[in-house]
């Protein structure tokens, strides 16, 4: 079965190359012998960047066929999406569109970005795993003790029964006894 070739379109790689070698397109165009309306094309994802052109392209500019190709930009847009998902972003959606933008125009930000969330998520798992467990509220730390016991406490068991002896048979107000007993 014969292999299918992928084209390459590269565009926003390639204007990204432009500009950081601040270059206009006909410069650019004329350094790579090609016309300035067929960069034009290549940096708007008209025309998939050839093989050939690719090659000069590296050597021109010492980078590896690699440095065009959109994995970058993709991880770099997962990774956007994936901070974005973040109920701290819930108040300021980005679409996809933007992202996908900002990843192709400004990856450098993103990079910035990305990192600053991490620092920020690192940060905040390490607070939460080393904050001091908050003091229980007393009803619960009663409940929490009762629980412990079993609910039996032999003291106060043994202190209703005596209670209970001190009675006088058939009293009407068993506080009043209590009061005398305390």
């Amino acid at each position: 079965m014969p292999r299918t070739k992928t084209k390459l379109f590269a565009g926003n790689r390639l204007q990204h190359l432009r500009k950081r070698e601040g270059l206009t397109q006909a410069a650019m165009a004329g350094q790579i012998g090609i016309s300035l309306s067929y960069l034009n094309q290549l940096e708007r994802n008209h025309r998939p960047l050839p093989p050939r052109l690719l090659q000069s392209l590296c050597e021109r500019f010492d980078l590896t066929p690699a440095w065009f190709s959109d994995t970058r930009e993709a991880h770099t847009i997962q990774a956007l999406r994936e901070t974005m998902a973040d109920p701290v972003f819930k108040n300021t959606p980005l679409p996809f569109a933007k992202m996908t933008e900002a990843a192709n125009l400004n990856p450098d930000l993103c990079k910035a970005f990305l990192a600053l969330y991490r620092a920020y998520s690192f940060n905040l798992e390490r607070d939460s795993n080393t904050a001091e467990p908050l003091a229980p509220e007393p009803y619960e730390a009663v409940g929490n003790w009762v629980q412990e016991h079993k609910n039996y406490f032999h003291e106060l068991d043994r202190a209703a029964e005596e209670f209970y002896e001190f009675l006088s048979p058939g009293e009407d107000h068993p506080e009043d006894a209590l009061v005398r007993h305390l």
